[in-house]
């Protein structure tokens, strides 16, 4: 009898799957890092899956595949948001340039009491623009002149181009010494505005 008492217990010994349970508990902590660890939990529960009893492995690869789409889409949305970030890096160093070559043609007014020809203002624009072919100036009356930038495509006239107009004589705000803000002042036009 103690032959059988022994053999029974061989027969319901229980076993074990521990690349299944490996891939169960890697696919549980994939998805609380976001993904990250899905796949890896997703191929050990999927290696599991060949071996008894398939339960853990089976629950591994549901929770390696939610995983693995989460890692993706979270992926995704950080891909576009870096191309995002660097859409407006190259916006904001566009209107740099641009506000910059303003201010060089203003300076050379204020210098010269008159605005740079177009060659001149290459000229000015060579710092900012070595090649000479990003940015165009194009001189207007009565001191008004118009910066542009060529866009991404590199063409001037196309719908991506950024151009600032200004005037290079107008007063700067507050600017005191400015004879339109003497005459103003004495005529009783400038007054404080209540606020809004």
């Amino acid at each position: 009898m103690s032959d059988a008492s022994s053999g029974n217990r061989n027969a319901y010994r229980i076993q074990d799957n521990s690349l299944g349970l490996a891939g169960f508990i890697v696919s549980v902590f994939g998805i609380l890092t976001c993904g990250i660890l899905s796949p890896i939990g997703l191929l050990l529960s999927i290696f599991g899956a060949f071996k008894q009893p398939r339960g853990l492995a089976i629950l591994g690869i549901v929770n390696g595949v939610i995983g693995s789409i989460g890692l993706l889409i979270v992926g995704s949305f950080f891909a576009v948001g870096l191309l995002g970030l660097s859409a407006v890096a190259d916006a904001v160093d566009k209107a740099r340039r641009v506000q910059q070559a303003s201010n060089l043609v203003c300076d050379f007014a204020e210098e010269n009491e008159r605005l740079p020809t177009v060659a001149e203002a290459q000229t000015l624009f060579a710092e900012i623009d070595p090649s000479g072919d990003r940015l165009r100036y194009e001189p207007g009356e009565a001191g008004n002149f118009t910066v542009v930038e060529a866009g991404s495509d590199n063409e001037f006239d196309t719908f991506d181009d950024l151009d600032l107009e200004e005037n290079a004589f107008a007063p700067k705000e507050n600017d005191e010494d400015s004879p339109i803000f003497d005459e103003a002042e004495d005529s009783g036009e400038l007054m404080d505005k209540p606020a809004e």
